[in-house]
């Protein structure tokens, strides 16, 4: 088991501007072992040097290790396809991700291939094929250097909802110390409704019951759960058609929404979609200009323009405390569901005005008026963003 000692490049890593297809980046960094962390002694045989690709706080798009001394990162392959990474799919029929396997190992070796998935809807079916066989699990193929070899994923849905994401692995069995090669592929079929994980921490994971929770209650069973990140690609390869309303479960994470992700939404939504936004200091992160804030262009166009919102301030931290954790969602199926705190639910009839506060929630947050924020919008007319209210009063009413 290892434990992480040091950040070379610091808690948010060292950013790389240049990302257009075919660039090469190289960054050298040079980092003095002490003696011992915190006395314990620093044994350098047994550690490891982990460096990883990420776009956000949270997902890792690849990573790699090695060993501390004359470690060395091993290519022993690739697969690469032209085609988009998640497609739409359609009931009991096949959705095909035709990709090209190649091996820089010198001459013929053994490859393994594995295909896995964390959650898969149920009675969707899942499988790969190489050289017109079919696999299920792992299977062994050999490559020759520089020969391409075609490899097909198959992802079948069925009446189930769901975006489930699937990952091919490959691995040279001749060089067992040589680096993994794998692609992510996602089929989105039969989902109206999709929860979206913020990616500026991990707090979002632990509110998304409250979504889930509130959407099953509601009898909406078409619903999947992704992150912001996987947004953006979904909405680069054009297959949102179906998804009726994105719920953007951001919580208490900072940045709340970045700039492609900004421009994610602006696109859902300019195609006649619903966008609902919950979680703390959004509007401080976006619209306040202070430090350790994120708000750009783009994320201010959305909050101003189509979600029609007004940052006023930060409140005042003196002397008003929640009373208790306050889970928030609003569903829409002909109306709006609110849930505050734990039994408490609201149901209001929506309103077709753009732009109006449907309410306010009176409550002992010293941060409500700015932090809890809940924004309900879609393309005209239904623009409607729901507003806290904040009051110095001693228990929490509506």
């Amino acid at each position: 088991m290892h434990m992480l000692r040091h950040l070379v490049t610091g808690q948010w890593g060292d950013e790389v501007i240049t990302t257009t297809q075919g660039t090469l980046v190289t960054r050298t960094y040079t980092y003095v072992v002490p003696a011992n962390y915190n006395n314990i002694p620093a044994v350098v045989p047994n550690m490891k040097v982990v460096a990883f690709v990420t776009q956000s706080h949270q997902e890792v798009y690849t990573a790699t290790e090695v060993d501390a001394i004359n470690g060395g990162s091993v290519i022993t392959g690739s697969m690469t396809t032209s085609e988009p990474l998640i497609k739409k799919g359609f009931r009991h029929v096949e959705t095909l991700f035709t990709l090209e396997a190649k091996s820089t190992v010198e001459g013929t070796s053994a490859f393994e291939f594995n295909l896995e998935t964390t959650t898969f809807p149920e009675g969707w079916q899942l499988a790969y094929m190489i050289d017109g066989v079919e696999y299920t699990g792992t299977a062994t193929v050999n490559l020759t250097n520089n020969a391409p070899k075609q490899v097909v994923i198959k992802v079948t849905p069925t009446v189930s909802a769901g975006f489930p994401e699937v990952t091919l692995r490959m691995k040279s069995l001749t060089i067992p110390s040589g680096s993994e090669t794998k692609v992510k592929v996602s089929v989105i079929s039969g989902v109206t409704d999709l929860v979206i994980n913020g990616t500026g921490g991990n707090a979002t994971t632990t509110h998304q019951g409250v979504y889930t929770d509130a959407l099953e209650a509601s009898g909406i069973n078409s619903f999947a759960v992704t992150d912001a990140n996987k947004m953006i690609n979904l909405i680069n390869a054009d297959a949102f058609g179906d998804v009726f309303t994105f719920w953007l479960n951001i919580s208490w994470t900072i940045p709340s929404i970045t700039r492609d992700q900004a421009t994610a939404i602006k696109t859902y939504m300019d195609a006649g979609h619903n966008v609902f936004i919950a979680g703390q200091n959004i509007a401080w992160d976006i619209m306040s200009g202070a430090s350790g804030s994120y708000g750009n262009i783009y994320n201010k166009n959305i909050f101003t323009n189509y979600l029609k919102a007004i940052y006023v301030n930060n409140g005042s931290p003196s002397g008003y405390r929640p009373r208790q954790e306050i889970p928030f969602l609003a569903v829409w199926e002909q109306a709006i569901l609110l849930r505050i705190l734990e039994r408490t639910t609201i149901l209001m009839k929506l309103m077709q005005v753009s732009a109006q506060i449907l309410f306010s929630i009176t409550t002992t947050h010293h941060n409500m008026l700015q932090s809890d924020t809940i924004m309900w919008g879609n393309s005209d007319p239904f623009i409607l963003p729901l507003a806290w209210k904040c009051l110095p009063i001693p228990k929490c009413a509506t």
